[in-house]
This record gives C-alpha cells, structure tokens and sequence, in this order.
C-alpha cells in the first residue's frame, strides 16, 4: 500500500498505469489528485493497521453482532500475542496506529467517505484515561521530578498481559454498552475514526457559527462554505477554522467601502436571512465624445457582427428610444440621427491556392445573389467557395450602398483580403433602423402609403445626415395647409404651388458645412426635378435653383444677402476642385452672423445664465441647447408677411398667422429693427449693393430663457416637442427644427394635435 504523500510524487502517467495494473476503472479524464483518491479508495489497508481491541474502543460506538464478533478476534488474536511477548520480562505494548503523517494523511482521506461520531474525542479521551492511569499514576509535581507523558502514538502497559487483556475486555464491554451512536459494522472504520485530536484544536462549533451569522457579509452559511453578500463569491471554510472568510472579508470591496457593524441590539428580534440576493448589473461607463465619424478601423477588434448603432452620452436622465410606447419616459432625440460607431474590420483567412484565387471574383459576383441563410451551406464546399463568399459582400455593398461613405472606405482597405460582411451588417441595421422610427413617429402615420423619401436616400450613401435632412424637410412641409402656406411664402410662389409637395425627396448633398444643403425634390409627374438650398438647422428654403426642361425660372425675390452668400461659397468651391464641390469649412457659424438685443444678459439670443445651469446637464444640456439655437435660427426677422387661413373651426383672432423667415427681400439688420417696432424703414427691397455679411436679427420677444422636455407638472413631452420660455410667454416648438406650434395662453393648435397626436398640452395623447 503507498500513503498519500508517496503517490504525491508520482506523475499522471505513473498513477494512471498503476490504475491499469490494478484493474481500476474510470481513471482515464481524472486529475491528478483525483487519481491519488481513487488509488487510495481502491487500495485496501495495509496489515500493519488493522484494528486492535485498544482502539475499538475509542470510537464510542454500539457494535453490532458483526463487529462484536470481529472485537472477540481480535482480542483473541491480542492476547496471543502478549502471551508471546511475556516469556520474557520485556515490557508488552499493545499496537496503535502510527502517529507518521503518511497514517494520518490516509486516515484523513478515509475519514471524509464516512461521518464521523460527534463523541470520539471525548470518549478517547475517557478510555485512554482510564486505561494509563490504573496501574501506573504519574508522580506528583510535589515529587520534584519533571513528569514525563508517553507519546500519543503508543501506550507503554507495566502489568502482566493477564491483566492487560481483562483490561481491554473491560474498556470493550464498557464501550459497547454505554454508547448511543449508531452501530457501524466495518471495524476499519472504527480504526479509521479512531484518530485522537490535539486539545488545543478542540473549538465549540457552536461559537464559530455565531460568530459567521452575525457577520453581516455572511449568507447562505453551510458546513463547508459561506456566501459573501459583497461579491457574491463562495468561500470555502471548516467550523474549526474561519481564517479563509476573514481574508476575504479584508480583501472583498463591499467591506472596504461600507462599514460592517457586529454588534446588535439585545432587543433587536433576529430573522433569517433571505437567501435570493438582487442582482446587480455594473454598466460600463460611456464616452463623453461621440465619434465623428463611421469609417472602420484595422487596428481594433470588430465590437458586434450586427448592427451596430451610435450610444450617446450618459446623462442625470436616460435617453429612451425615439417614440416609445410609455408615456412616462422621456425622450430627447426625435428623428435626428448619430453617426454609428466605427468597427474593425479582420482579414480573411484560410486562403485557398494560387489557381483557385483566379476565380474567386467571378465567384463571389455570383453569391453574391445568394439569400445570407443558404450561405452557410456553400461555405463547406471548399476553401475557394468560402472565400468567395466573404468578398460576396463587397459585391452587396457596391449594389445596394454605392456612395461617398463606401468609396472612402474602399480607397483605404484592400478589398479583396478584409472581411466586410461586418460593415454591411452595420449599414444593413442602421437603415432598417432609421425607416423603423421614421415609421412609428407622427410623420410615418401621416404619410403613410406615399414615398416621400427616394429608398436610395434611406442608406445616406453620402452623408450620414443626408436622411436626416430629409426628413426634417418633409416635417418642415408637412401635409396641413399652414405649413404648405409658410413653404410657399419662404419660397416666394412658383409654377406649382402644390404640386411640389407631392413629390419625392431624392437627393441632399452638403454645400456649406452645418449651414446649407442642397435638396432635390422630383416632381409628381416624374418629368422635372428642382433644387432647393436648406438651412441645416431648420429646413427653411432660402435659395431656388430651377432644371425645369432647360427653361428658367421666373425671378423670385430672395434676400439678395442669401444670393450673394451661396453664390460666393460655391464660386470658392468651384474654383478649388471643378469637378467635385466639397461641403466648405466656414470660419463663423451662422449663429455668429446674428444681430440682437441685451448682450449683457444674452448671447447669440440665449441667456448666458440657463447655459452656465445646464452645461452639468451632459446630454440633456446639449439636447436642450440644440432646440434652443433652432428655435434663434426659426425666429429671426426678415420680411413680415400677414396670412389669413380661413379654416373652420377656428375664431377670428386666430385666423391671422405672423411669419418669420430667414428667407425673402435685401434688409439691413437696422431695418429689420425698425420694421418689427413699427417705425419706418425706408424702401424696402430697393436696389442697393448687397454686402458679404448675412443680416439675422432677432427681436428681444423671441430671445431663449430656456427649454424643457417636461411640462409644468413635470409629465414628459410629446417626443416631437419642446417648450421655450421667452421674455414674454411660453412657445410649443418642434425639436427638430424649432417651428412653432402653439403658445402658452391657446395651446398647440388643433391642426397640430390631430398631426402630432398628442394633447392640447403637449404630452402624448
């Protein structure tokens, strides 16, 4: 038989050939100290160990007919032996297990297939007691001589072995009648659980429980391990020694940031812990900056194989998916996209042989037809039939996402060893993305049935706010008479005055960087498509540009500022590169270029005090700024222009609607002033030279206080609308391009309502 410590130093292929020879089974997968086990298991005791009378009866035991019958053999056997012994006057000792460690490492081991009796130690103790100190009584301290004890492993007897042996029968019988533990047959395990324990290591089990329950980081405490609230982890520990839980406790975080209190309160009635614990779920934190742009990286891994879309900045308040269905969440993005975030983009591998590779493009052409779900099953056809399938979808992107975004990308990457099939999921997801939510705002229910949006549009092949635009000038020129007023009035008529409403956004192309874009609209009747220039902001036309069948356009009076400012910035860019006008870089926003009133107290129209309070808003802050500087932008003076709508179900008063436009006839910022007071300001529309400078002016009535996503009670808004505070009354604005609605003292108006669907005070109806 080999001990525990002599099997240690075997290797995995010794143990599992001893297994073999053996005839063990179920060693193959098993670990090292696993096999050790199953040896140890397996191997039946040495001789040397058998049990003895002395040590049957240190286990405290009732023995059944089996054991008595085994204690009779062995005394029998016992007292040959001393019999044996005394012929001489050698001192008789009766065998006890040997106190090596190797003896107590297998006891160890055997002890843990069994449970051991609550009463063994103490009934040793008892037994030993009695048996050493018959005869032989250690001298007295009082004697003078130091009092040797006799080692633990063997007990030295001085009588006769007649007397020896009455005494073993004596301690037996004692045993056996006076014990109440179960009966256990096999005597190997009454030698096995025979194994005296040092004094010292003798601890109430009771204390150490006592002392883990009012641990407040102790849960779910069992025999062998205790659950740490803090972490969650399991700590392996004994009753005997907890000194694995307090070095966790000193390393665990939960102790280091909240204080632990172990004493209660006498009176304090203690309950049971629960053993269900919350989870607990650590959000990474967000990136402050949003990228800039989509472009994949190679230095990255690929974060998601799906869609991947833009998450914007973390904020005191969340930012809940565009028109949700509950109406207590509040929104603060309606149909104004972000960019999504950049992939990495990974090499093909697997390459199949320089023959093979000749056909791949062909081949890749071809499967490139093939549903994405039948893909999998031509992947196993070979090495040049996979790698085909990968460069498949450079061929989808070329045919369904043609454009400035994908070009930018080939020019970088080499297409025929990257896998792009990330990047075409990413652009596949963020346009089903885009037309999902465009579809379940207001503007998607309005339209319903009709096309407003070319689908070539919907990819942004450009320009990622190409859609965006788009949609903010379908909203801009909405179905209702008052909005198709105001687009006529910012354009100044035309040869169809209805009819271009009705037709289909195609394009929008970046002519000035955040100012101005270019829109192509195709007519209804398919024959005629017109270009209008946008601010970015608001969507509001201040240019026209006609293609009618090569036939100009009839003179239409736009500020002759705006003229000279579109002509002058695509002049430069035309000059830089003929063939391709990029979007231009502008020295000053447009918000610069505004002229108003009370400096000390506002700038750019907006009060320095409300921006100061929201810059510790993070996202809701910079959400609100936005709606701010569109509402300056809509709110400007140019010409004012008086409209009656006769609509029913209306009174009077409300019937003459005041337009502000960016739009319209050559005013200076001064006549702007004069013409909104009231006072005269010359002829207007006169021909004078226009000057490069843009004049925006906007009156002190329209200056911002501030803007909000909540009403009065707190009730969050309609996801489409925003309140502005002014110097004089509260405005319902659009967010998305800062067009008044409704006012504090009437409400949004009943056009609005049926449009937008929500109530007269602007939550979701």
């Amino acid at each position: 038989m080999y001990t525990l410590e002599e099997l240690q130093k075997w290797t995995v292929n010794r143990l599992k050939a001893f297994c073999k020879d053996k005839k063990i089974s179920g060693y193959s997968k098993l670990s090292k100290p696993s096999l050790i086990q199953k040896i140890l298991d397996s191997t039946p005791p040495a001789p040397k160990n058998a049990p003895t009378a002395s040590t049957l009866q240190v286990s405290g035991l009732p023995l059944s007919e089996t054991a008595r019958t085994t204690t009779s053999a062995l005394i029998t056997k016992t007292t040959s032996t001393l019999k044996r012994s005394g012929g001489n006057d050698s001192e008789p000792t009766i065998p006890r297990p040997s106190p090596s460690k190797k003896a107590r490492k297998s006891s160890y081991i055997a002890s843990t297939t069994e449970k051991a009796s609550e009463t063994s130690t103490s009934t040793f103790a008892s037994v030993t007691t009695a048996i050493s100190s018959s005869d032989d009584p250690e001298p007295s301290p009082s004697d003078g001589r130091a009092s040797k004890r006799p080692p633990s492993s063997a007990i030295t007897l001085r009588p006769t072995p007649e007397k020896m042996l009455k005494r073993v029968e004596t301690a037996v019988a004692a045993t056996i009648s006076g014990s109440q533990a179960r009966a256990v047959s096999n005597p190997l395990t009454l030698l096995l659980m025979s194994k005296p324990k040092k004094p010292e290591q003798e601890v109430p089990t009771e204390v150490q429980k006592k002392m883990l329950e009012g641990d407040p980081l102790a849960s779910n405490i069992q025999d062998s391990s205790v659950t740490c609230k803090g972490c969650g982890s399991v700590v392996k520990f004994t009753l005997f020694d907890i000194s694995l839980w307090r070095a966790h406790k000193e390393c665990c975080p939960s102790e280091k940031s909240a204080p632990i209190h172990t004493h209660k309160d006498s009176n304090t009635r203690s309950t049971k812990k629960k053993r269900f614990n919350p989870l607990i779920i650590h959000k990474p934190a967000l990136s402050s900056t949003a990228p800039t742009s989509a472009v994949p990286s190679v230095s990255s891994k690929i974060p998601s194989q799906g869609a991947l879309l833009m998450t914007r900045k973390a904020s005191s308040v969340p930012d809940i998916t565009l028109e949700v269905n509950s109406s207590s969440c509040l929104s603060l993005y309606h149909l104004d996209f972000s960019p999504s975030v950049p992939i990495a983009l990974k090499r093909i591998s697997m390459p199949p042989s320089l023959v093979q590779r000749k056909q791949v493009a062909r081949f890749a052409i071809i499967l490139s037809q093939v549903a994405v779900q039948d893909l999998l099953t031509c992947a196993l056809v070979s090495k040049m039939f996979r790698y085909a399938i990968y460069l498949s979808a450079s061929a989808r992107l070329a045919r369904n996402f043609a454009g400035d975004r994908l070009k930018r990308i080939l020019h970088r990457l080499q297409v025929n060893m990257i896998d792009m099939w990330p990047y075409l999921l990413q652009r596949e997801g963020e346009t089903k993305y885009r037309r999902r939510i465009f579809e379940e705002s207001f503007l998607g229910r309005v339209f319903s049935g009709r096309t407003v949006i070319a689908p070539r549009l919907w990819t942004s092949p450009d320009n990622y706010k190409q859609v965006v635009i788009a949609i903010r000038l379908v909203q801009f020129s909405g179905d209702d008479i008052l909005t198709q007023t105001l687009c006529l009035v910012s354009i100044g008529g035309g040869e169809n005055n209805n009819g271009w409403l009705d037709g289909v956004i195609v394009d929008a192309q970046e002519i000035i960087k955040q100012e101005i874009w270019s829109v192509d609209v195709l007519q209804a009747s398919k024959t005629a498509v017109e270009t209008f220039y946008v601010l970015e902001a608001t969507c509001e036309v201040v240019g026209f540009v006609s293609q009618i069948k090569g036939k100009e356009r009839a003179p239409i009076h736009l500020r002759a500022d705006w003229s000279t400012y579109i002509q002058r910035k695509l002049s430069t860019s035309s000059q830089l590169n003929p063939e391709k006008q990029p979007p231009l870089n502008t020295t000053t926003s447009l918000l610069e270029q505004l002229s108003w009133t009370n400096h000390e107290e506002y700038i750019k129209g907006i009060s320095k005090l409300w921006l100061k309070r929201i810059e510790v808003q993070q996202a809701v802050g910079e959400a609100k700024k936005s709606v701010a500087e569109r509402y300056v932008l809509a709110s400007v003076v140019a010409n004012r222009y008086e409209v009656s709508l006769l609509t029913p179900n209306h009174d009077k008063d409300r019937n003459r609607v005041h337009f502000f436009s960016v739009s319209g006839q050559y005013k200076t910022s001064t006549e702007m002033a004069n013409d909104f007071a009231g006072l005269p300001v010359g002829s207007v529309g006169s021909a004078k030279k226009a000057p490069g400078k843009l004049n925006l002016f906007l009156p002190h009535h329209h200056h911002v206080e501030s803007a909000h996503f909540t009403t009065p009670q707190g009730k969050p808004l309609h996801p489409a609308l925003a309140v502005v505070h002014t110097p004089a009354r509260d405005y319902y604005v659009l967010r998305d391009n800062g067009m008044q609605v409704g006012c504090e003292e009437e409400g949004i108006g009943c056009t609005w309502m049926q449009i937008i669907g929500c109530t007269a005070d602007g939550e979701r109806a």
